[in-house]
Parts: structure tokens; C-alpha cells; sequence
């Protein structure tokens, strides 16, 4: 059932693979320290998520910031100090902000960059299933790793990264966190595999929730 619940869910974001983690904070800074070290440089929106600050300390890396939403400041970073992981959130939970991800892919495949997406904030509610925006921009197969919580739309304990099906085994025997960490148990699979179902049908659901967001943003 764990497996099967891997491959579901990374069908359903449009991704070749994926690992599920203990959380989404373990999913974050495992990545990380699976793709980063002290030799590379790592792009971070300085509004991303303190998880992925953490996983490029716990890597050794390099954290540059950028300014907010700003892909012409990111592209500026990059040309200063080269080639490196550029990491955003889709949807920012601080502020509610919604990332410009086709001017940050752009930015970063033109200047040789890997691409990290925290959709914690975007999995379950944007797209038309809820896919997460990348899949719904088209951009799934530009951004080459994607990480989410489970414990927002899902509302489960757990967090994914998307990857490849090479670097799902790799990730296994190299990220901290999965290798030192319990298990997601049995009843927990079974539990977001039926929140998927709810998710994939019930569109109300985030027609509602984009009704209420608008609502309170216009009064």
C-alpha cells in the first residue's frame, strides 16, 4: 500500500516518481541535503518556508536570498555567483502570495539551474483535480523536484517529494531524515489515499475555498 500510494500520487501531480517522508519538514530538508553542499550555491525566496532554510544549512550550502516574488533579483543572483538550486514555495503561506513560476522556471532553465517547489500551500487546491500549480501551469516536467506537505489539504502526517524514479531510491539511502526516521504506519496510508479520492472529485471544495479567499481579500 505504501508504494502503490507513492506512484498514485505522483501520477496525480504529473511527476515520474516520488517518496512519501514523515512530514513535510523532513521532505524539505532531506531534498536538500540530498542535492546540496557546501560547493553549491542555493536560491531561496526569502519568503520561503523555514524547512527549506533549514535543509540548506543541515547540507552545508550556500543560502542566497532573493527579493520576494522577484525573478529579475534571482536572475541577477544567479549571474553574481553561478549555477546552483533555485527554491520557492508555489504559495506562500506567510502571505498568501502566489509564486510567478513560469519567470522563476524560465530564469533558472536558462542559466543552467535545478528546480525545487514547495506545493504545500497549492496541493489539493489549485488545478482542476488539485494537482498543485506546477502540473496545472504545464511546468511539471521544467521543475525537477517537488515537495509538499500532507498535513494541509490532505490533513494527514506526512510530506512528498517528486523526483525521478532513479533518484527515488537514492533519496531512500541518502536523506537523513528517511533514513533515521520511523515509517508512515498502515492506517496513515490508507488514510491519505482516500483523502486523494475526495480530492481528485470534489471540485466544490476548491471552488468554495477560492470563493472565501476572494471574499475576504475584496472586504
Amino acid at each position: 500500500p505504501h508504494r502503490d500510494f507513492e506512484m498514485r500520487l505522483a501520477r496525480f501531480m504529473h511527476a515520474e516518481d516520488g517518496v512519501l517522508c514523515q512530514s513535510g519538514y523532513a521532505a524539505n530538508t532531506g531534498l536538500l541535503q540530498c542535492i546540496a553542499d557546501e560547493q553549491t550555491p542555493v536560491y531561496l525566496d526569502v519568503l520561503a518556508h523555514m524547512s527549506l532554510w533549514q535543509g540548506v544549512r543541515s547540507a552545508g550550502a550556500k543560502a542566497i536570498s532573493f527579493y520576494h516574488n522577484d525573478a529579475d533579483h534571482l536572475q541577477r543572483q544567479v549571474l553574481k555567483y553561478g549555477p546552483g538550486v533555485i527554491v520557492v514555495d508555489s504559495v506562500y503561506s506567510t502571505n498568501g502570495s502566489v509564486c510567478p513560476l513560469r519567470d522563476i522556471v524560465a530564469v533558472g532553465s536558462a542559466l543552467g539551474c535545478i528546480l525545487v517547489v514547495d506545493e504545500s500551500h497549492s496541493l489539493g487546491t489549485h488545478g482542476e483535480q488539485g494537482e498543485g500549480l506546477v502540473a496545472s501551469l504545464g511546468l511539471a516536467d521544467k521543475v525537477h523536484f517537488r515537495t509538499a506537505s500532507l498535513a494541509k489539504a490532505f490533513a494527514g502526517r506526512a510530506g512528498f517529494v517528486t523526483c525521478s524514479a532513479r533518484f527515488m531510491e537514492y533519496f531512500k539511502c541518502e536523506s537523513h531524515p528517511a533514513i533515521f526516521s520511523s515509517t508512515l504506519l498502515p492506517h496513515e496510508i490508507a488514510g491519505l489515499d482516500a483523502t486523494l479520492s475526495i480530492i481528485q472529485k470534489d471540485a466544490w471544495r476548491r471552488e468554495r475555498l477560492h470563493a472565501c479567499s476572494n471574499y475576504l481579500r475584496v472586504h
